[in-house]
């Protein structure tokens, strides 16, 4: 709970969730609910899934068609669409990005990827 409140989900005006459906009719019972009652963001194929945000008064209404949807079985799985402050530390290194800047290269300089005479990526490592 406490990430949560410090992700500011306490305050949030939005709930955005990723809920997943078993069959082509719960499909369209979720999206007849959403559309009672919040707004479908995505469609997660992939994952039988629907990304939906609900807000204010539409928040409880979706939530307790929601709640009558996951007790029938129909949609076995509901996630909070979490928040993601990625941090760069493996990131960075994952790219070479550390020896491309001992080569003096910075994000102002031109990256050789998309220029047409296929130079090397500024980014692998080849010393």
């Amino acid at each position: 709970m406490t990430t949560l409140i410090a992700a500011g989900y306490d305050k949030a005006d939005l709930l955005s969730l990723v809920v997943t459906y078993r069959n082509q009719p719960a499909e369209k019972r979720l999206r007849s609910a959403a559309a009672n009652a919040a707004t479908v963001v995505q469609d997660l194929p992939l994952v039988n899934g629907l990304a939906v945000r609900a807000g204010g008064e539409q928040r409880a209404a979706f939530w307790r068609e929601l709640s009558a949807l996951t007790r029938s079985a129909q949609v076995p799985q509901v996630w909070l669409d979490w928040l993601n402050k990625p941090l760069l530390v493996d990131s960075i290194k994952q790219v070479g990005a550390p020896a491309a800047w001992d080569r003096g290269h910075t994000w102002a300089s031109p990256c050789s990827v998309d220029s047409p005479e296929h130079q090397p990526n500024v980014f692998s490592d080849t010393r």
